[in-house]
């Protein structure tokens, strides 16, 4: 899908490495805003070879959607959906779950993240899945207004204590 100069597409093995460098990027942005005493696995996930390997069997998963954006041929963003086979009290199997999405700095704000979720929400139909599920932290207000506009809303709310030193 092509709108406005923005291509939305399917990842390709070729991409990977920039994909990790973008979700890098999104990961020191998510632990700069994460709760206090929250988010040392992000931390530790920066750089990991663990995310080229989960976007590689991305690629090769029929469960999975691998998507990028990209603006005169460089990539602007990302996006990986995964098929959920197990429902649970408010959301019934199978669904689909955005678990990353990013656009790059220079291109925040123009489209890439709607686009990105859009064709997540086509992928989504056209394997009869009713439901796009998703989580977003309370602080990060821009995802919050995306979702939002775009016709998300909230389900539950998760909360968390620190009682220990693990």
């Amino acid at each position: 899908m092509k709108v406005n100069g923005l291509l939305i597409r399917a990842a390709r093995q070729a991409d990977l490495q920039r994909l990790v460098e973008i979700h890098n990027t999104m990961l020191g942005e998510l632990v700069r805003i994460a709760p206090e005493g929250f988010g040392q696995k992000m931390r530790a996930a920066q750089g990991s070879a663990a995310l080229r390997v989960e976007y590689e069997q991305a690629l090769d998963d029929a469960d999975s959607l691998l998507l990028v954006a990209e603006a005169q041929g460089e990539i602007a963003g990302l996006a990986l959906g995964v098929v959920e086979r197990f429902g649970d009290d408010l959301v019934d199997a199978p669904y689909l779950t955005v678990q990353y999405l990013a656009a790059t700095e220079g291109h925040r704000g123009k489209g890439v993240g709607r686009m990105l979720l859009a064709e997540m929400e086509r992928w989504a139909c056209e394997r009869e899945l009713s439901v796009v599920e998703l989580s977003v932290w309370p602080n990060n207000e821009a995802a919050l207004g995306l979702y939002r506009r775009m016709g998300y809303r909230e389900l539950e709310r998760r909360m968390a204590k620190r009682v220990g030193d693990g």
